[in-house]
């Protein structure tokens, strides 16, 4: 048994209603239409904690990996370091023309920028102070120097 021949007149395909941009811009609408908005002010609580004073315009400012340390850098020429209370505990003198400040903590380098090319490399250490009053010593008391050994070996 042959098949009857059917005929039917379909209609031609037309573009689609959304393509391309379109969808990703309908998408976006969807969504923006689904799913409330939300602020910062919806996520965090903001609260200033503290406003420290630094003299000069502040250019940049750098922390410390740990946030504990911050170098401010400051129209005058200088980065001062501010310790975790938020005290200068030692200002540097840099020279005017730098713009910009990035601190490295791994390699304890402290680099600024600034125009027509000028960079500057500063490498920091911090130093330690250990209170040795009634500890046994040699040498004079008041030496500028002291070398302290840690011998509790358990």
């Amino acid at each position: 048994m042959r098949p009857f021949p059917i005929s039917c007149n379909l209609p031609a395909m037309k573009k689609p209603l959304f393509s391309g941009l379109s969808v990703k811009l309908a998408m976006s609408l969807l969504a923006v239409l689904l799913f409330p908005l939300t602020t910062l002010a919806d996520r965090f609580d903001l609260n200033q904690t503290r406003e420290i004073d630094v003299a000069g315009n502040i250019l940049d400012i750098a922390l410390s990996d740990d946030g504990k340390w911050a170098f401010v850098l400051t129209d005058q020429g200088e980065v001062e370091v501010l310790d975790p209370a938020g005290r200068t505990s030692q200002t540097l003198g840099v020279g005017k023309g730098y713009e910009r400040l990035e601190f490295d903590g791994k390699s304890g380098r402290l680099w600024l920028g600034g125009e027509r090319g000028k960079l500057k490399v500063i490498s920091l250490s911090l130093r330690y102070d250990i209170e040795t009053s009634g500890s046994p010593f040699r040498g004079p008391e008041t030496a500028p120097v002291a070398i302290v050994v840690f011998t509790d070996y358990q």
